[in-house]
């Protein structure tokens, strides 16, 4: 499976709304660059490294078997989870209000 095909698939599992053209991930009102497997995020001062000519907002890689987003004028890692961008192909799956009620 290659790097994009786990992408799509971990994008379609969470329901998120995405495109991709050219290589580049389109989320929400954002674009991504993704980041190849074989390159290194960072350096030993926690400092992201992956760069691109193209016009994008950011950068989406994997790390630790987790994906996340990176803002192209950030320096430093921020390790932004990517199930928290855009929107959901979806609405919650129940109409119903859950609430607890308790003594307390």
């Amino acid at each position: 499976m290659t790097h994009l095909e786990k992408l799509t698939s971990y994008l379609d599992s969470k329901l998120i709304q995405y495109g991709i053209e050219e290589g580049l991930v389109h989320i929400g009102n954002s674009t991504y660059s993704i980041v190849n497997e074989e390159s290194k995020i960072f350096d030993e001062d926690m400092y992201f490294l992956p760069n691109t000519k193209e016009s994008v907002n950011g950068f989406i890689y994997q790390f630790s078997g987790r994906w996340y987003t990176q803002d192209v004028e950030s320096e430093e890692l921020e390790l932004v989870e990517l199930i928290y961008k855009g929107e959901s192909r979806q609405k919650l799956p129940t109409s119903s209000f859950l609430g607890i009620r308790s003594g307390y």
